[in-house]
Formats: C-alpha cells, sequence, structure tokens
C-alpha cells in the first residue's frame, strides 16, 4: 500500500536535504538547460559514473560547441575525449544524435521520442527539464529508493524502474504545478540512490528519509530480534 499521506512530508525533506548539500552546483549540467547540451549529456552519461562524465564536460562542449560541430567531427576527435566514458559505440550513437539536432532541435516533449540513445528515462527526465512536462524519471537506482521506502525490501524484478509501483509511487511525488520542484526531486532521489541508498551497505543513518522509511524499519527490528 502507498503510504500517500507522507508524500509531502518526504517531498519536503528530499527537497530540503537536496539544497542543504548543494548538489544543483555540483554537476554543470543540472543548471544548464541548452537543449542541444541537455540532450547531449544523457548520452554521455548513459552506464557511465556522473564524476568521470564531470570532468570531461567542459572539454567537449568546448570542443564541439553545437550540434554542427559534433555531426563534422572525426570519430577520432570524438573518441579523444570521451574513451575514459568506455562504450566506443557512443561516438556513433553522438553523430546520428548530432546529425537529427542540427537539422531541427526538439521544440515539445515528443519530439524527443525518435533521438538516438535517448530512451525513456532521459525523456522523462529531460522533458522536466526543457519543458516543464512530464513526470518523474525512473531508474534502477530511483526504484530501490522506492521499493526500500514503501515496501520495505529490495526489488523482485531485473527492471524495477519499469514497475507499475514504482511509477504509481512517484506520480504522488510529483508538484502538478511546478516542474522545477518536480525536478528538484528527480535530481534528489537519482542522488539519494547513488550516495546513500547504495545496493549493497546503504549508509541509513545518513538518509533524510530515515524515519519514514521500511526498509530501515526492518532493519531496526532485524537487530532486536
Amino acid at each position: 500500500m502507498i503510504r500517500l499521506e507522507i508524500s509531502g512530508d518526504i517531498i519536503n525533506n528530499l527537497i530540503s536535504w537536496w539544497r542543504s548539500t548543494d548538489r544543483k552546483s555540483k554537476y554543470p549540467w543540472r543548471t544548464d538547460r541548452d537543449p542541444y547540451r541537455s540532450i547531449v549529456t544523457e548520452v554521455l552519461l548513459t552506464r557511465t559514473k556522473r564524476e568521470i562524465v564531470a570532468r570531461i564536460y567542459q572539454e567537449f562542449f568546448s570542443k564541439f560547441p553545437d550540434a554542427k560541430s559534433l555531426s563534422q567531427a572525426r570519430d577520432d576527435e570524438i573518441l579523444k575525449i570521451i574513451s575514459c566514458l568506455g562504450l566506443r559505440k557512443r561516438v556513433r550513437t553522438l553523430k546520428m544524435l548530432a546529425e537529427k539536432l542540427t537539422s531541427k532541435l526538439p521544440e515539445k516533449p515528443e519530439d524527443l521520442e525518435d533521438l538516438p540513445g535517448i530512451g525513456r528515462y532521459a525523456i522523462d527526465l529531460l522533458s522536466l527539464k526543457l519543458f516543464g512536462k512530464g513526470k518523474l524519471p525512473a531508474d534502477r537506482n530511483i526504484a530501490r529508493v522506492v521499493w526500500r521506502l514503501f515496501k520495505g525490501c529490495d526489488p523482485d524484478s531485473e527492471k524495477p524502474e519499469n514497475d507499475k509501483f514504482v511509477r504509481d509511487v512517484l506520480a504522488t511525488l510529483e508538484y502538478p504545478n511546478d516542474p522545477d520542484a518536480t525536478l528538484e526531486v528527480a535530481y534528489a532521489l537519482m542522488d539519494l540512490g547513488h550516495e546513500i541508498c547504495k545496493p549493497r551497505k546503504p549508509r541509513c543513518r545518513d538518509c533524510p528519509l530515515m524515519n519514514y522509511c521500511l526498509y530501515q524499519a526492518n532493519q531496526l527490528e532485524e537487530r532486536k530480534s
């Protein structure tokens, strides 16, 4: 059962924690709403640690400041900068994406659907960020937070981010009339799953949602028994 009555408290605690730790400025793409850079960054972040992307972010966009320069770049020029990210096939995806963006930048959320390398998670995030529309995105980290918080256990499916349960919970954590606040909730959930609510050895004592979390309550019960 989704405890709707505590959704407001969870949102307030998440945003307060996220703002107080100044995570907004930790990664440059979070404050940059340029469509080209925002979309390309999501491809750079695919299956890659964000700390690594942060290290090459300025160099990459200094070298390729717009979609045309990226679409016309040689593969080795791109690979020289992004080799530390792994996934060599990303070069081809980036060039295909740049060709699309050169002809036309997205003007509405639906335009994101056909972009190479942009999946459901990125579409939801970019819809909020660029157009102020849409719903909270769900990845594996966010899904794990939701499962632990509301079910008290780890996900029991291979792709919990697709669970209807996760989507239903996230819908209760959105600000219907404030997409910027919803985007902050999204970033807060990402950081919580990445830094605190880890797959192994979660740092429950550092969690801003500890008092609402069924997983933490179950852990305490196990220690008592």
